[in-house]
């Protein structure tokens, strides 16, 4: 089958046709497809395994704004799929899905604490239709801290200059960050919705406190809300590993994206450099995605299930 993949005529999509296509599977040669549902799209790359078995491994979301986005997201989805043949190709033949897993598994080894007590992606819409009921600030940080993946600290000490609500980002400055870089969010409908709720509070806090609004709200109320609500257990962290669960079983991205989502730490500040650049109109997808998920709409493509990576 390798051999077939390679012999395929390549490149049979025009950025145009990435654009215009609706609700219909494009091929693009050598096992490399564009599976649309409206106005949402993912990538896909299916090949048959050197045992025989036919797979489909999602390559991450196609976006495609207009039509340069869309011909850079054919152009990197083009790439991914050259990688890809050639581990078919390689002696012995490599499969794909396997490396993937292997890769995810060795990233994502248990380390020497004690993990993050979280719910299965598939329970949260619920508690967030039931979260969506709570009064008070520290109920809208931890919907806002769910739908954006962030870190506790990072929602929290959420201050309204690090937003540009025009275009729904959000720039977390590096004394912020775990990783000690900037990090930028970029917004669904839902969190912008929220921010708009609280701009009436008048404190430069997103989130104050509700004795002192010049004060942050503590790093304990969204904790004391989730016992409240008599969620014992589970913690507000544990949601980080809820959205990478979800995002790399139902390949909602390529890992690296789901990995800028999280702001992971990446060795190779080269590496980084590029996947801030190159990353943005995915990581603003993913996050779409998800909050779409959340509120019970479904993604484009459930391709494949990997083995849920954890979030720190």
């Amino acid at each position: 089958m390798a051999t077939r993949l390679l012999g395929a005529r390549l490149n049979l999509l025009s950025a145009r046709a990435v654009f215009n296509v609706r609700d219909k599977e494009l091929s693009d040669g050598g096992g490399l497809l564009l599976r649309c549902s409206g106005a949402r799209a993912a990538w896909i790359f299916r090949y048959t395994s050197a045992t025989g078995k036919r797979r489909e491994m999602g390559l991450g979301a196609c976006v495609r704004h207009n039509t340069r986005a869309a011909g850079e997201s054919l152009a990197l989805a083009r790439d991914l799929a050259a990688k890809q043949r050639a581990l078919l190709a390689s002696d012995p033949p490599l499969d794909p899905m396997a490396m993937l897993r292997t890769k995810l598994h060795r990233e994502n080894r248990p380390r020497r604490r004690t993990p993050h007590r979280a719910l299965g992606y598939g329970e949260v819409p619920a508690f967030l239709r039931a979260l969506r009921g709570q009064p008070g600030v520290a109920a809208r940080c931890l919907e806002f801290t769910i739908l954006t993946a962030a870190r506790t600290g990072e929602s929290i000490g959420a201050q309204w200059s690090e937003f540009d609500l025009d275009g729904a980002l959000w720039t977390v400055p590096a004394e912020r960050m775990k990783a000690g870089e900037p990090h930028t969010v970029h917004l669904p409908e839902r969190p912008l919705a929220i921010l708009g709720e609280l701009r009436v509070l008048g404190s430069p806090l997103v989130f104050p406190s509700a004795r002192d609004v010049s004060r942050p709200l503590s790093n304990m109320a969204m904790l004391a809300l989730l016992k409240r609500m008599k969620r014992h257990d589970i913690t507000v962290h544990g949601f980080r590993s809820s959205f990478s669960t979800w995002a790399n079983e139902t390949a909602a991205a390529r890992p690296d994206v789901i990995e800028a989502c999280l702001a992971h730490r990446e060795s190779d500040k080269i590496r980084a450099a590029y996947n801030r650049a190159q990353f943005a109109g995915e990581r603003r997808g993913l996050l779409e995605a998800w909050a779409d998920y959340l509120d019970g709409r479904e993604p484009a493509s459930n391709v494949i299930a990997l083995t849920g990576a954890k979030a720190a």
